[in-house]
């Protein structure tokens, strides 16, 4: 969009600079004084028509070449533009299942969750999120209420992280998911909790 705000505006104004000279006929005075000076120095005059028109030629053929071959380099195919990543496509149906968050680690915790075995196997997880109080609504999130009161995590008391996993597709080719919860110490995570589930699971 940007490129063709500049191209047509370029264009716009070669064509409005190319209709000036038409304005020198009338019959104002500026414009028979004008006439008057072109008739006393016609080479100097000459040479300034030929400047400017070589200015509006070039501002067009700049326009042509220079904006389209950007344009080509800095826009992605149309099925790229649309196109939704295969991360952000497997994030988004947790969000509105299990009410998901794509959190960004500190580097502790990033590191940890990294040299973990189940990263180790299955790769980055989905999403990794801090379980706040408001998280602790549905069922589930229930089992954590065995290690800690709701009271503990909305304090701070208590600070656990989830983690989930894409684990393997059922023959349906339904996603089987394993979360697993940490209680993020000083300087280690601790498994408390884990669920293997498929996509298709209620809570």
């Amino acid at each position: 969009m940007p490129q063709k705000v500049v191209f047509y505006g370029l264009a716009g104004l070669a064509v409005l600079l190319s209709a000036i000279p038409l304005g020198f006929w009338d019959d104002k005075k500026i414009c028979k004084e004008v006439r008057q000076e072109l008739r006393e120095c016609p080479r100097y005059w000459k040479r300034a028509i030929v400047v400017y028109w070589a200015v509006i030629v070039a501002m067009v053929v700049a326009a042509n070449i220079v904006f389209p071959a950007f344009s080509d380099k800095t826009m992605p195919p149309e099925n790229e533009r649309t196109e939704v990543p295969q991360r952000w496509r497997d994030y988004l149906s947790l969000r509105f299942a299990i009410g998901a968050r794509q959190e960004t680690p500190n580097e502790a915790l990033q590191r940890l969750i990294d040299q973990g075995e189940h990263t180790t196997r299955y790769g980055q997880p989905v999403y990794t999120m801090q379980v706040r109080e408001t998280d602790m609504d549905g069922e589930f999130r229930a089992g954590l209420q065995d290690y800690a009161t709701i009271e503990e995590i909305r304090d701070g008391r208590r600070i656990f992280a989830e983690c989930t996993w894409i684990k393997g597709y059922t023959p349906d080719s339904i996603r089987v998911l394993l979360t697993v919860w940490y209680e993020m110490k000083k300087v280690e995570l601790c498994p408390v909790d884990s669920l293997e589930w498929t996509e298709d699971m209620e809570f």
